[in-house]
């Protein structure tokens, strides 16, 4: 590598100030090796996590709260999410709560989720986790607890 260097590099330039350049290069390349998105640890480690809405925060469209169990989101180790719903009508405007058992491809970060190509902000705290889609500006914010 250093040979390559000294091909590209103009000749006037002092070795102290190659190596410089050199040390930068070295030291950019590594770290930008480890700037890769990584799986959110919860979603990685959870081969079936089950979770329950709790509240349903829906901007314009009201304010849900559900008991446990009513609307269950299972996440498995494949990225799908599959909703279980109870017997009850439920607000239509809460996300994927229409068909029960329905299934859908997932993707997340520490930070964010991608459900069925919708975004949304991912916070988890021991056994709640919750997503968003900015709740100050009227979008949602689901609330869930974990099942046992």
């Amino acid at each position: 590598m250093e040979q390559l260097l000294n091909r590209l590099l103009p000749k006037h330039l002092t070795d102290g100030m190659k190596r410089l350049i050199y040390i930068v290069i070295l030291t950019l390349a590594l770290l930008f090796n480890g700037c890769k998105k990584e799986e959110s640890d919860y979603i990685k480690n959870s081969s079936a996590s089950s979770w329950s809405l709790r509240e349903a925060y829906l901007g314009f469209a009201g304010i849900e709260f559900l008991e446990n169990n009513l609307i269950i989101w299972e996440f498995n180790g494949a990225n799908q999410l599959t909703v279980l719903l109870a017997d009850t009508v439920f607000n239509q405007n809460i996300p994927f709560s229409s068909i029960n058992e329905a299934v859908y491809e997932y993707t997340a970060t520490d930070s964010t989720i991608v459900i069925n190509g919708q975004w949304f902000n991912l916070n988890l705290d021991s056994n709640l986790l919750s997503i968003d889609q900015n709740p100050a500006l009227d979008g949602i914010l689901l609330n869930f607890v974990k099942n046992d």
